[in-house]
């Protein structure tokens, strides 16, 4: 009888072949990988869920990616040292131009201490409003974020921190428009843009603990994003009624 255990370049017992004493043991099998390329997870998970799912998912996935930079963006400005703000403010305020004096400031209205010129009368407009007509307003803010937002991936515009491409002006038959780097609490003067967006803050219009959270509040939010085009602190329209 042969004793497959003994000799050289014989199997030992274990998983391993040795060829000879020495020298490093080789092993017989080796796990396959388990790690799938992108391309086969990709053609794994469209199969999976379905041309339709796989896309809604993907557009889901990368608008979240998009929303992250769009908050690391604004953490970053907001965490600027005062000194770089205060160098930026006096930039800004040099920038005006000289040949667009101030606007005479309307009967009540304010031109508030950093210099724009803040709409009261609109305001006081929308306040008049029932509930139902304030409503109305509120109902057409979809069709206003679908249109901006539109306009905005068009340019690859994130945020004022970061506007990718968009026009930095316009000129119009009133004076030259424009974009601003910096935003506040600024809205569009366009009357009926403007009360739209009185309506998206209105906090009284989400009483609910949990709708204040998804409008009122995201919405403010929301509305300081937004491309906002300047005539020397005069007036303010959005990147959509800018071009009209």
């Amino acid at each position: 009888m042969i004793d497959i255990n003994s000799g050289i370049g014989h199997f030992s017992g274990d998983d391993t072949f040795i060829r000879n004493e020495g020298e490093e043991n080789i092993p017989l099998f080796e796990v396959p990988s388990q790690k799938l390329t992108k391309k086969q997870v990709f053609y794994y998970n469209l199969k999976t869920l379905g041309p339709i799912e796989f896309l809604e998912e993907r557009i889901a996935i990368e608008k979240n990616e998009i929303e992250c930079i769009r908050n690391k963006i604004i953490d970053i400005g907001e965490r600027k040292n005062f000194s770089n703000l205060l160098i930026e403010m006096y930039k800004e305020d040099n920038l005006s131009d000289s040949d667009e004096p101030d606007d005479p400031v309307e009967d009540g209205n304010v031109r508030g201490r950093d210099g724009y010129i803040y709409d009261f009368n609109t305001e006081d407009k929308y306040r008049e409003f029932s509930r139902e007509e304030k409503m109305e307003h509120l109902s057409m803010l979809p069709k206003f974020k679908k249109d901006i937002e539109e306009h905005m991936e068009k340019y690859g515009y994130f945020c004022p921190e970061c506007p990718g491409n968009i026009p930095k002006s316009y000129v119009r038959k009133e004076g030259t428009y424009r974009l601003m780097e910096r935003r506040g609490p600024q809205l569009c003067d366009d009357p009926a843009c403007c009360l739209i967006a009185h309506a998206a803050i209105d906090e009284e219009l989400f009483q609910d603990e949990d709708m204040y959270e998804m409008t009122h509040h995201k919405n403010s939010e929301y509305y300081q994003l937004l491309p906002i085009y300047t005539r020397n602190k005069n007036h303010e329209l959005c990147a959509l009624c800018v071009t009209k």
